[in-house]
């Protein structure tokens, strides 16, 4: 497999990061309110106000083709504005090729998809490499597991998770063992090859996990940055690694690289992590099916500013009021009270604040502060991406991050991959 299209020279990644950073502090008023702190916080008040009209000019449609869409037609303060976003921002890409599901079982799209790509992946890698074994960090109920044993040319593959989810057995003739362990943050190589060979009762894996892969599809937070850290330790023949939950990470897990942190961008807003993930690619490809959600966003940001408690509806609630359709803003608030138990003269002059802003100029307003924060995702991405792949590049590693999944099926659609130049135990 061709890994080119994912070399990123150490100069260009900083550059680009350090872009990000600057593009970060500048719109930080956007990505860390949270929707639902629209009325209260007033974000748009804090962002220039010819690129505010800028987006107040634009139609929905147009709204859910940013920032991937551009146009000269645009007015000068939008074109700058995407110019940031892209110059910070890693390219949203299509793989080369779709592959056919190997999953005979039922799974989502998104499931077979992503398992079918990064086998395939791991497969090539470990056909160069002399690896022996692959350790599957978490692993989670063992697809991917399953589907490495029967296409790579390794002696078996060693899932591990804080809980078990499968039996150790044979698949086409390999080995494959589940190994419970929660992996930790001062973890190193060693502490895997302890952790494996005890459990499964012999000397599986080598020294310093040499002749072992280390992989991890949704790598949730701080457990990437861990498998990132335990691959810099170790001799593994190579990092083959599908991040997600950016919103999940910490301090502990970000920043890694010595660049990222001499940057000094701190990301620990909850509302900017959670923006991190956005799929802004599905977003531009469901175009107008999006308008229902964002006029629950809406509603609920200005039930939020009516309460002098937080708003806190659990999904279950919001997914039933969704279904409900030609839902009004009164509606949406009525039944809000009704959930939280609210008098009947509380109920009413919530009702008659609702009402100032139960207008479609209102709610233009909102979806143009969407919109601008919706576009912030692609950079503030790249930044935790950039940092895994500078801190490798510091620890003397080979890296790439290969456009490897479909962003609009799996929105987390890059993967991590790394060898080493000169292995630890050489």
């Amino acid at each position: 497999m061709d890994l080119s299209e994912g070399r990123i020279s150490g100069e260009i990644a900083e550059a680009v990061a350090t872009r990000g950073a600057r593009f970060v502090d500048k719109y930080r008023v956007l990505h860390s309110t949270h929707a639902d702190d629209y009325f209260l916080k007033d974000p748009l008040g804090g962002v220039a106000s010819d690129l505010v009209d800028a987006i107040d000019g634009l139609s929905f449609k147009q709204c859910m083709q940013l920032p991937e869409s551009s146009s000269r037609d645009f007015p000068v303060a939008l074109q700058d504005f995407l110019s940031e976003v892209r110059a910070s921002s890693l390219p949203v890409k299509q793989p080369a090729a779709r592959r056919p599901s190997r999953l005979r079982k039922n799974f989502t799209p998104k499931k077979q998809h992503e398992v079918d790509q990064l086998s395939a992946l791991i497969s090539s890698l470990a056909s160069t490499s002399c690896t022996e074994w692959v350790v599957n960090i978490g692993e989670g109920k063992g697809h991917l597991s399953e589907v490495i044993a029967e296409m790579a040319s390794v002696d078996g593959v060693i899932g591990i998770d804080c809980g078990i989810h499968r039996d150790d057995g044979r698949t086409a003739a390999l080995e494959m063992y589940s190994v419970k362990c929660r992996v930790t943050q001062d973890m190193v190589a060693e502490d895997y090859v302890s952790v494996i060979n005890q459990s499964v009762k012999k000397d599986l894996v080598r020294p310093c996990l040499e002749g072992s892969a280390l992989v991890g599809l949704h790598a949730c937070g701080d457990l990437g940055s861990c498998v990132v850290r335990t691959f810099a330790s170790s001799s593994a023949s190579f990092l083959a690694l599908a991040p997600c939950c950016h919103h999940a990470l910490t301090t502990v897990g970000f920043p890694l690289s010595a660049h990222l942190q001499a940057l000094g961008t701190p990301l620990d807003s909850t509302a900017s992590r959670q923006v991190a993930c956005i799929a802004s690619a599905r977003w531009s490809a469901e175009g107008d099916d999006q308008l229902p959600k964002y006029r629950m966003h809406y509603y609920r940001s200005v039930a939020a500013s009516l309460l002098p408690e937080r708003l806190s509806l659990p999904p279950s609630f919001l997914r039933k009021l969704s279904k409900q359709t030609d839902l009004s803003l009164a509606t949406f608030v009525r039944t809000v009270c009704t959930f939280l138990g609210k008098s009947d003269a509380d109920t009413r002059q919530m009702l008659l604040e609702a009402e100032k802003h139960d207008t479609e100029a209102s709610f233009k307003r909102f979806l143009t502060f969407m919109t601008l924060r919706r576009s912030t995702a692609p950079s503030l991405e790249t930044m935790y991406l950039l940092d895994r792949y500078l801190y490798l590049l510091e620890k003397g590693c080979r890296c790439f991050l290969l456009p490897l999944f479909d962003p609009v099926l799996s929105p987390r659609s890059y993967v991590l991959v790394a060898t080493h130049e000169h292995p630890q135990g050489s």
